[in-house]
């Protein structure tokens, strides 16, 4: 067969070689007979004894190969076979014996030049040859690995066998491969052992050097692993790691809470603020607090738009241009001029671009403009409401706190001349090598490609700036400002930043990193309306206890246009802003704080005006004044009071006219029986001039009209009066709250002193009003050239604009709240506007979409539907009646401001207008401010799972995964669970959760060892240990399976795997197996943790109790005699042993890790005494 046509599957195959291949294999060219078989079987020798796969693989081949040159010489020489098997030699007997015997292992002596050769012999050939009287001689010292000897037998003991008894010491520090663990490896007996009848273990020396916590098998560590969607990848797991060793619990915790110390340096984008861990040595618990604040801003994240079309869209057939991109996208009706937006970007005006212009545009460079800063400050911004309030969340120098200031220079010596590219690559290299910074961060020169664009083939510079997150903290509400240098004194120098003469072209020397600025104009409002200064608002109280001017209300709209010019906005905005501007004057008005707060969210909170979800201009009116104690005063004068108590004098016999309402318990007074006639006048309440002025008139004396009239018992009297007074009308209502009381307390003169506590309540609220919309300039729409802003524009019913309307009547352009003051007035109809609707040909979602690893969920995630960390805000489609909703410009951004105060991860984000200097057009901005913040609750506790709790140390030839019984999380008590979900616990005030120990702390682990000796031979009675274990849960590999390769890196302590191909039938296969297997250990109840199966294993030689009580560390643990010396092994005959395995394990089915330490033990071993014949 061709070498091209050879594959993997008959790589192996003797068949599909030529000799001459066969001879180039085997590196010979012509060989002698002699010289092939001796080097056929010195490969077949030497890949049998590495006993893995593949080199078994190879010495079949070499097997076949020999068969394929001498196959003719193994048949004759089958016939000549003798039944001494001193007498075998030769490849070709010692392969046909192992073909018909299946024996594993042979060794035969090759005899030559009167030398003892460790090896296969060769053919009858050689046998020839060989010296006959010395192979006698050898003979006697000649040992297989199993023989049976002959017995000599008697009547009264039939099994006569005379022993001899030796010592064997076997020490570790002697072991051939020094790499290897010292408590387990094969070696060589010095002296074959022949005739072996039994072994007895003798003594026993183990050095103290095992450790409590051993990193052998990844016992020194537990996880804090993500939970939530973007930090449940295991790039975001914590890692609490201590030191081997041995420790007491104290020590112990002391290890883990400095680990959990050093963790704020190795993780340095999270804060650890409240994680700890404690002991308590009264109830030997342990209680571990994780407090984590892992938080990501809108630098994780970019804000993207499904469904775009350009803004740049042109009249057709008398159609307006803003009506054709309120019917295109979400994007053309606001301005936007991409699809996806960078959060922490500023780009520069557009400019033209020579070809030449980047080489040869020479620049003198100014020192001044060599350096640029950025503030990383955290914003005050109010992230419970929207204010939309710039000044607010704005830096300010000195009042602002500032989180760090970062610079980047320019590395080019200033006074020289240079061009663009040299200055677009040094700022480049500046921006990389800044450590604060991620590599992310750029400066880019880009072209407008959309052709539609007013724009299209000019160019602008894109500047990114993104903190790095593991250099810089992460704090919430932090943002970035960008400040360029001041080059307005440079003189002949050219500025770097600013301008249209500049390098970079920027509009702004301070820029605001999370504003963006839509490219083109939003759509108008409306239409221009010239309003003439002079419209006002009137409120007229006619409650008549309160009819006063100090109760009535007035505003007049803020028109402040040189061009008498406006939109339906801007009136709405001067109508808000004289609103606001009365305030101090009239604080029972309740008016708005700032325009933002102009929304439907605030109808019922506050005045102000609007236009609601039908673009009807809408004026929310909510007043409410109260008067109370502070505004009234009490008078006895010519009252029942007076007479019946003698209050009309005080103890100084001076009249009291003008008493404060609450506490008059001055006067002592006898009682034996009162009288007050039907109709009296109890007292009076007057208010207080000096305090209200004239806002609220007198109030009628108060007048008892009750058929009780006599009181015996001042007890009884107090009672009555007291309900009285509580319950006492006045218009309607109750003039007194149910704190007023009166009440005697008797003195040891047998006087009482009296007690009059009065709590007095009044108000007047919307519906106590008149309203009347005035235009004094307009008053009925006559002058053409000007509106009546009222009539016109906003389509206020008459009625409310003739007269003065009373807001406590009925009517359909009134509505009222059942459940606050406020009472909305209404326009008669909707006001005509630019609208967009969101029907199934436009998109009504904008989404923030999380880019970075921490907040990053792949699409392609099963859980990503549901659990992702993108903000998506969903513009609703239809009203309450499902029609679809007709949004006007300014109604779109109010519902997109209340959208964005909703989401949890966007509060404190908003969107307003700015207008241009240039072309007096209105561009849309959002702020944006993202708090993704991941807690405690996020994660879980991980104290053992099946994959990270693997391990590979030196001296190891692969990995083992450690057992839960033998983690840390065990050791620490935690042994309810191998895993502790942490949002099942509730945190505390500071979002911190404990996790406390199911039982005490046990830094004792180990009970006792085991030796696990292996000679070889599978003849011995007794094969040690028994002990209890779990259900068998392991399935059979299919026989159709490849396994891959895997070795362990000891310097990364790595697992490194060597995948083979596997066809996808039998990946398939297995899988469904796999699921099969599944559901039956579910069905069985099959338990998550795994825990040690127990040393139960083949060749336990020996058992050694560990008695380390007072053992000092280092120190040698020696054990022998007594019972010790009964782990005996006995063998069904003699047997002969020149080569053993020894093993040293612990309770737990673990090879004990000495750290390198020796140790060793004896046994004593009985053999057969044979007497030599003469």
């Amino acid at each position: 067969m061709s070498s091209n046509n050879r594959n993997e599957d008959n790589m192996y195959d003797v068949s599909t070689y030529s000799d001459g291949e066969l001879y180039d294999i085997l590196d010979l060219s012509n060989p002698t007979d002699r010289e092939l078989e001796a080097k056929i079987i010195f490969l077949y020798r030497k890949y049998k004894i590495m006993q893995n796969d593949s080199g078994e693989k190879l010495a079949n081949f070499f097997y076949d190969i020999h068969n394929h040159f001498f196959e003719n010489d193994y048949e004759s020489e089958k016939e000549e076979e003798n039944d001494s098997e001193s007498n075998i030699e030769g490849m070709t007997t010692l392969l046909g014996n192992a073909k018909i015997q299946q024996l594993s292992k042979l060794d035969d002596t090759l005899r030559e030049n009167g030398k003892i050769i460790n090896d296969f012999s060769i053919d009858n050939r050689i046998y020839n040859k060989i010296d006959e009287s010395k192979y006698t001689e050898q003979q006697k010292n000649f040992v297989n690995n199993v023989h049976n000897l002959e017995y000599t037998k008697g009547n009264l003991n039939p099994l006569l066998k005379e022993t001899i008894t030796r010592i064997i010491t076997i020490d570790s520090q002697y072991r051939s491969n020094q790499k290897a663990l010292s408590t387990s490896f094969t070696f060589e007996l010095s002296e074959p052992l022949r005739d072996v009848v039994s072994l007895s273990l003798y003594s026993v020396q183990i050095p103290y050097t095992w450790y409590t916590i051993t990193n052998s098998y990844g016992s020194n560590f537990f996880y804090i692993k993500g939970n939530s969607p973007g930090i449940n990848n295991g790039n975001h797991d914590i890692k609490v790691e201590i030191s081997a060793g041995n420790y007491n619990p104290g020590d112990l915790i002391t290890a883990i809470s400095n680990s959990i110390i050093n963790n704020y340096s190795l993780y340095t984008d999270i804060s650890f603020a409240n994680t700890n861990i404690s002991y308590n040595p009264y109830t030997s618990l342990t209680t571990i607090n994780i407090g984590i604040t892992n938080q990501y801003s809108e630098n994780s994240y970019h804000l993207n738009f499904s469904d775009w079309t350009t803004p740049y869209v042109q009249s057709l057939n008398g159609i307006p241009s803003d009506v054709l991109r309120g019917r295109k996208s979400l994007t053309s009706f606001l301005g936007l001029g991409q699809q996806n937006y960078e959060l922490n970007t500023i780009n520069s005006n557009y400019f033209t671009l020579a070809n030449n212009t980047l080489t040869n545009n020479i620049i003198k460079l100014h020192n001044t403009s060599k350096t640029i800063t950025i503030i990383k400050y955290i914003s005050q911004i109010n992230t419970d409401s929207i204010t939309g309030d710039l000044s607010a969340c704005l830096y300010t120098p000195g009042v602002t706190e500032v989180d760090k200031t970062i610079t980047i220079s320019l590395s080019l010596p200033s006074g020289a001349m240079y061009n663009r590219n040299q200055i677009i690559n040094d700022l480049s290299a500046q921006i990389l090598k800044n450590t604060n910074l991620s590599n992310e961060s750029s400066i880019t020169l880009l072209s407008v490609t959309d052709i539609t664009s007013t724009n299209y083939g000019k160019y602008y510079f894109q500047l990114k700036i993104k903190p790095n997150r593991y250099t810089t903290t992460n704090n919430t509400n932090s943002k970035l400002l960008l400040q360029f240098p001041d080059e307005s004194n440079i003189g002949e120098y050219t500025p770097l930043w600013t301008g249209s003469n500049s390098c970079f072209h920027f509009e702004e020397s301070s820029n605001e990193l999370q504003l963006l600025k839509a490219e083109a104009p939003i759509v108008k409002d409306t239409e221009f309306y010239k309003i003439l200064p002079g419209p006002y608002v009137s409120l007229k109280c006619v409650n008549s206890n309160f009819l006063s001017p100090l109760n009535d209300i007035s505003f007049n709209l803020q028109l402040n246009q040189s061009s008498n010019r406006y939109t339906i906005s801007q009136l709405i905005d001067s109508i808000n802003t004289g609103i606001i501007s009365v305030s101090n004057n009239f604080p029972f008005f309740n008016a708005i704080p700032a325009l933002s707060y102009a929304n439907t969210n605030n109808v019922g909170n506050y005045s102000f005006a609007y236009r609601d979800s039908n673009n009807t201009f809408s004026l929310a009116l909510n007043i409410e004044k109260k008067f109370n104690n502070n505004n009234y005063q009490v008078d006895f004068t010519d009252t029942s009071f007076n007479i019946l108590f003698l209050l009309g004098n005080d103890t100084n016999n001076e009249p009291i006219t003008n008493s404060q309402l609450t506490d008059i318990n001055s006067y002592n007074i006898g009682f034996n029986r009162i009288t007050i006639n039907n109709g009296s006048k109890l007292f009076k309440i007057n208010p207080i001039t000096d305090i209200c002025g004239n806002d609220l008139d007198n109030i009628e004396p108060i007048i008892y009209n009750n058929t009780i009239n006599v009181f015996n018992d001042s007890i009884i009297f107090s009672n009555h009066m007291t309900s009285y007074l509580q319950n006492y009308k006045y218009q309607g209502s109750n003039l007194f709250t149910s704190d007023t009381n009166i009440s005697f307390i008797e003195n040891n003169t047998g006087t009482y002193t009296i007690s009059l506590n009065l709590y007095i309540t009044r108000k007047i609220t919307t519906k106590d009003y008149n309203v009347q919309f005035v235009d004094t300039v307009n008053p009925y729409n006559i002058n053409n050239n000007y509106y009546n802003i009222w009539t016109n524009p906003l389509k206020i019913a008459n009625t409310f604009i003739d007269n003065s309307y009373n807001l406590n009547n009925t009517n359909i352009y009134l509505n009222k709240l059942s459940n606050s003051n406020a009472i909305t007035i209404k326009s008669t109809q909707p006001i005509e506007n630019v609208t967009i609707s969101f029907n199934t040909s436009i998109s009504n979602k904008l989404t923030f979409i999380a880019d970075e690893d921490g907040v990053y969920v792949s699409p392609n995630s099963s859980t990503y539907a549901t659990s992702n960390n993108n903000i998506t805000i969903t513009i609703p489609e239809t009203n309450s009646t499902g029609n679809f909703i007709e949004y006007t410009r300014d109604y779109l951004i109010n519902t997109i401001n209340n959208l964005l105060s909703e989401h949890p991860l966007s509060k404190g984000s908003f969107i307003y207008l700015t207008q241009s200097d240039l072309n007096h057009n209105n561009y849309l901005r959002i702020r944006v401010n993202i708090n993704k913040i991941f807690r405690a609750n996020d994660y879980k506790m991980v104290f053992y799972d099946t994959i990270n709790f693997v391990k590979c140390y030196v001296g190891a030839s692969g990995v083992q995964n450690t057992t839960w019984d033998s983690t840390l999380g065990w050791i620490l008590g935690y042994r309810n669970s191998t895993y502790y979900i942490l949002s099942d616990y509730t945190a505390d005030v500071n979002n911190t959760i404990t996790i406390k120990g199911e039982t005490a702390v046990s830094t004792n682990l180990y009970n006792y060892f085991l030796i696990c000796l292996d000679d070889f031979n599978l003849n011995n009675l007794n094969d040690g240990l028994v002990t209890i274990t779990g259900q068998d849960m392991t399935r059979q590999t299919p026989t159709n399976t490849n396994r891959s390769k895997s070795s362990c890196d000891p310097i990364t302590q790595n697992l490194l795997n060597s995948n083979s191909r596997t066809s996808m039938n039998n990946m398939v296969s297995n899988v469904y197996q796999n699921a099969n297997d599944q559901n039956s250990n579910i069905q069985k109840g099959q338990s998550s943790k795994s825990y040690g199966k127990g040393p139960f294993t083949d060749n336990v030689f020996a058992m050694i109790p560990l008695k380390l009580s007072g053992l000092p560390n280092g120190s040698s643990y020696v054990e022998f005699g007594g019972t010790l010396q009964n782990n005996n092994r006995y063998y069904f005959g003699p047997v002969n042993i020149s080569r053993m395995s020894i093993k040293l394990i612990n309770d737990k089915g673990n090879v004990v890790d000495l750290n390198n330490q020796n140790w060793s033990f004896s046994f004593v071993c009985q053999q057969l005494y044979k007497k030599v014949e003469k």
